[in-house]
């Protein structure tokens, strides 16, 4: 049977779908999403009931604002609740879900899965899936989360990331992966901030190589103690590249005329260094092995040269060397005092000489 409930009054706005009670009751006089609220000879549906005050209207209130107005609730009767539950039932499986759903055929480690409008399949669903989607954290909770079991998230200990993990102290980055560090950063390698890389194969050792930002220079150290975060790092060792060595190893070539001499100046400001001397002939290329030879070199104040090897036709003097000083079909060299090597041919033909400073 279909009743109506009209207790105290109502206040609602034009294009507003909340309606406001004075004296209201609506939750203990059994109001209900469905039905029907009337004011001022228009009829609109009930969304929801808020509070025994608050109701919200399925659409907008379509007539002129109302305040502490009358009012009334036709209570849907519970017959034509049902029936209205029964047609969306009805609609719901004239969809094909429901159908589709009851064609299934249920077994172990299996879930239903929709493949298009109206339509289920079946898939495996193992014991393992099931322990991922019972978790209630399966995505790590930063960077550097390292719980067992967790997804990776993009950015994970620097893979992927656009800005990397900063760490404070170097000796603190023990989990695999790639952190940035700055001017401030503890036990850093180089004087500037950089980015370093951990590499841990166990409990008990971790491997760091950094690299400093603007120099490019890189530095390798390890600790192997268990814990680590206990052990003692050794030394920071930089490796050699091509600009650590730069001002250290210089190669430099010259072509000397028969009875001349070449001058060579050593790297840099230096005035002492090992040089390791190579010849051939200018003509065609010939390495002369009888005229190369190892020297340790002191173009300072006082010039001395001292042979490390020679080959049978090269010579090592302390005098200025003139294109004839040295002996007839002999390669000789000799430093001088403003920080130059000399490099005298009497090979009887034009030489290339190829130097390498150490």
């Amino acid at each position: 049977m279909t009743t109506t409930y009209n207790t105290g009054t109502i206040s609602v706005s034009n294009g507003s779908t909340t309606v406001m009670g004075v004296g209201t009751n609506w939750i203990a006089g059994g109001i209900l999403p469905g039905d029907d609220f009337r004011a001022a000879g228009l009829t609109v549906e009930i969304a929801s009931v808020n509070s025994a005050t608050s109701i919200t209207l399925a659409r907008a209130w379509p007539g002129a604002g109302q305040a502490a107005a009358n009012y009334s609730i036709r209570l849907i009767d519970e017959g034509e609740r049902s029936l209205a539950a029964l047609n969306e039932i009805i609609s719901a499986l004239g969809s094909g879900n429901l159908s589709s759903f009851a064609g299934l055929e249920g077994a172990s480690n299996k879930m239903a899965y929709f493949t298009g409008a109206g339509t289920l399949a079946v898939a495996d669903l193992t014991v393992a899936a099931r322990a991922l989607l019972a978790r209630a954290a399966i995505e790590q909770a930063n960077p550097t989360d390292a719980t067992a079991g967790r997804l990776l998230a993009v950015g994970a200990f620097g893979l992927g990331a656009t800005v990397l993990t900063s760490v404070t102290d170097l000796n603190a980055a023990l989990l695999n992966g790639w952190y940035s560090y700055g001017l401030s950063a503890l036990n850093r390698p180089f004087v500037n901030g950089g980015t370093v890389l951990v590499l841990s194969p166990n409990a008990s050792r971790v491997a760091q190589i950094a690299i400093e930002h603007n120099s490019g220079k890189i530095a390798t150290r390890y600790v192997s103690e268990a814990p680590p975060a206990s052990g003692v790092w050794q030394p920071w060792d930089e490796f050699v590249t091509a600009s650590t060595l730069n001002g250290f190893v210089s190669v430099e070539e010259i072509t000397v005329a028969d009875d001349a001499v070449g001058v060579v100046d050593l790297p840099g400001s230096r005035t002492s260094a090992m040089a390791i001397i190579q010849t051939s002939l200018a003509s065609n290329g010939d390495v002369q092995n009888v005229n190369c030879g190892v020297v340790m070199l002191d173009a300072g104040p006082s010039p001395a040269g001292f042979s490390v090897y020679s080959g049978t036709s090269f010579s090592v003097t302390s005098t200025t060397l003139t294109g004839t000083s040295g002996t007839d079909g002999r390669t000789t060299v000799a430093p001088k005092t403003s920080g130059q090597l000399q490099i005298e041919n009497r090979g009887g033909a034009s030489r290339k000489y190829r130097v390498t400073f150490l």
